[in-house]
């Protein structure tokens, strides 16, 4: 009978840990809010971030340096209108918001700093000057920028074509023409 009796209060014991341990991670779980990913870039973010760094940059970098900038800048300019053609999760979006937040600034500020110390003509230890060196990561970063820009032109392409295939199938005779057109055939 003993014997019954603490098994009784060892599983009543368990029983009532167990609900302890389950309340409590259930607690936790309540108390910390699940990380939200931020939304993605509208193009007036990507707008203003570039138009920011072209007014750190005016007066302040060698014509040649603010010309490759400045070509950059007009590239992704003329995307914008365009960017809802790139899907959210896009790798191509993604590369568009991190060139105007993160790559641009970082190769055009470092090249200030050694601008500003009056080091942007005292050669680097592989033989080029920080001018030179931020030369060459704009030509890598306008490539890049080009692509995207040639990916939305062969989809606006590719749109057109599609477009005008479904209007043949749906309006043409088959001999492709339309029955507006003037040449139609009889």
């Amino acid at each position: 009978m003993n014997l019954l009796w603490l098994v009784a209060v060892v599983a009543v014991v368990v029983v009532a840990a167990a609900l302890v341990y389950v309340v409590r991670s259930r607690r936790r779980t309540v108390d910390q809010p699940v990380p939200i990913a931020p939304p993605p870039p509208t193009a007036d973010d990507i707008r203003r971030e570039l138009a920011d760094l072209l007014g750190s940059m005016v007066g302040t970098v060698t014509p040649d340096v603010l010309a490759r900038y400045e070509s950059i800048h007009r590239r992704m300019l003329a995307m914008l209108p365009r960017m809802g053609q790139l899907e959210g999760s896009s790798q191509d979006l993604y590369i568009l918001h991190r060139t105007a937040s993160d790559y641009l600034p970082t190769a055009v500020q470092s090249y200030l700093s050694v601008a500003r110390a009056g080091g942007a003509e005292q050669a680097l230890p592989d033989g080029r000057t920080p001018r030179q060196a931020v030369l060459e990561q704009l030509d890598l970063i306008d490539s890049r920028v080009a692509d995207i820009a040639d990916a939305l032109d062969r989809n606006d392409l590719d749109r057109l074509l599609a477009h005008g295939r479904f209007l043949e199938a749906r309006f043409g005779d088959g001999l492709g023409t339309t029955a507006g057109d003037p040449e139609r055939r009889p």
